[in-house]
């Protein structure tokens, strides 16, 4: 079999792997890695490591049938409620200690912190609008070259010059193509590294070169970061829903021994069950918080917190009571001298406000939000803006 066989051989084998990301190693050990751009199939060869197996594996897929942050929500409402029963369930089972509840609470918390998919995607737009604005900068000194290459060769080099400059790249580079951006940079810089004589004839100043330079290396570290955060996002959702995995499975136990301890009281079995607590604090109903960037407030009888600052009047809010008596909450505006809400907005336990900041009725000057318990129990207060 010939060279040509093999590699037509060879091609044949990597391009019907799904045109999934893959690594294969030659006879002369260099890599060929596969990857597809839009119709066209680009074959990047490069010196690789010696392994010969699809870059992929197994993605974790979430187990917990509600949104991600009603899982929260559940399981901290669901450690809560292990907290208050705490000697019970060690008397059950003796790693239910006051230490586990406290572990058990700060993976939810440490899950939640975990960057979502809102904060992923705000990070990349950032990096992609920083990237193209870079990338006009580098057209517009490109351009800036050509008029020095106009003026400081003869009219028969001209096209040759410009074509050694990387005026190929131009064209896609203007459309966004991010390595073509870079190949323009880099070949553009050979050139004024090595026609430094003619081009200065030409009318090139004496700062075009080192501005240049820094311009390349500019572009290119924001080139990193951009692809960095693209390769990044499937590990930081893998991670994210593993995490999250992990808090439901560790819920899920305690709700299971939960409903037997309490399996003679069915008021207390009931804080309990995932479902009764999903609903509680309006999982899956008209009153969810689907679309709203939503913190839970743990608030001790007489308390108060702050829980942000004051929304435009316009700005779509949510509220709910999700845990507490008869008395709901007081939510009022703050600078911070005031004390407790003594009046402002009653909301009572269960329900739940989804509207504009301003119906709330509430003293706009003010520049901070204060939620007070006036009741005699612990409430769970649930807040929070539109995205």
């Amino acid at each position: 079999m010939t060279n040509n066989e093999k590699w037509n051989d060879f091609y044949k084998q990597i391009v019907t792997i799904n045109n999934q990301l893959v690594a294969i190693i030659t006879p002369h050990s260099r890599g060929v890695l596969l990857t597809q751009k839009k119709s066209c199939i680009k074959l990047k060869i490069g010196r690789q490591r010696e392994i010969m197996a699809p870059l992929s594996s197994s993605r974790p897929t979430p187990v917990y049938d509600c949104k991600q942050n009603e899982l929260y929500s559940v399981a901290l409402i669901g450690w809560k409620s292990f907290e208050l029963n705490q000697a019970a369930f060690e008397a059950f089972n003796t790693r239910y200690t006051v230490a586990f509840g406290t572990t058990m609470k700060a993976a939810v918390v440490s899950a939640k912190q975990l960057p979502d998919e809102f904060q992923r995607s705000d990070e990349h737009k950032t990096l992609r609008i920083n990237l193209k604005n870079k990338a006009n900068d580098v057209l517009i000194k490109w351009q800036q070259l050509e008029s020095f290459i106009n003026n400081g060769f003869p009219e028969e080099e001209l096209e040759s010059k410009k074509q050694a400059a990387g005026h190929a790249y131009y064209r896609d580079a203007a459309n966004d193509d991010w390595e073509s951006v870079d190949s323009l940079l880099t070949d553009a810089s050979a050139f004024v590294a090595g026609y430094a004589a003619e081009l200065t004839t030409g009318g090139m100043p004496a700062l075009f070169a080192p501005d240049f330079a820094t311009l390349k290396t500019e572009f290119e570290v924001l080139y990193s970061d951009f692809t960095n955060a693209e390769q990044q996002a499937p590990e930081q959702t893998d991670a994210k829903i593993a995490a999250n995995n992990l808090v439901y499975k560790n819920l899920l136990s305690m709700f299971e021994d939960g409903q037997k301890i309490f399996r003679n009281s069915a008021a207390a079995k009931q804080r309990f069950v995932f479902s009764h607590v999903l609903e509680l604090i309006g999982g899956g109903a008209a009153s969810d918080s689907a679309g709203y960037d939503v913190e839970d407030y743990f608030i001790p009888p007489g308390g108060s917190v702050i829980v942000g600052d004051t929304p435009a009047a316009d700005e779509k809010v949510y509220a709910r009571v999700v845990l507490g008596d008869s008395s709901g909450v007081v939510i009022c505006t703050t600078d911070g001298t005031t004390g407790p809400c003594l009046t402002g907005y009653n909301l009572a336990l269960a329900i739940t406000f989804k509207g504009v900041f301003g119906d709330l009725g509430l003293d706009m000057s003010k520049p901070q939000v204060q939620v007070t318990n006036p009741g005699t129990t612990e409430v769970l207060f649930r807040g929070g803006k539109k995205f």
